[in-house]
């Protein structure tokens, strides 16, 4: 089953209350979850960025369709 952003982002919020109460010996664990969330957001800006281009591009096609 897969993590859901929810679920990641209550975990890199435990993970960071664990490093201050505990140390940097939970570090490597708090880096991992918050690379996966930042991934995550960047890959989902990319594909928002994509769709946003292909709806202008469709919008100008159509619209010089109509004005033919």
């Amino acid at each position: 089953m897969a993590v859901t952003d929810k679920e990641l982002e209550a975990s890199v919020l435990t993970a960071a209350k664990i490093v201050e109460a505990h140390g940097d010996a939970y570090m490597p664990i708090f880096a991992k979850l918050s690379d996966e969330l930042d991934r995550r957001k960047v890959q989902r800006a990319k594909v928002t960025a994509h769709l946003r281009r292909c709806r202008l591009t469709n919008r100008r096609m159509v619209k010089e369709f109509d004005d033919l």
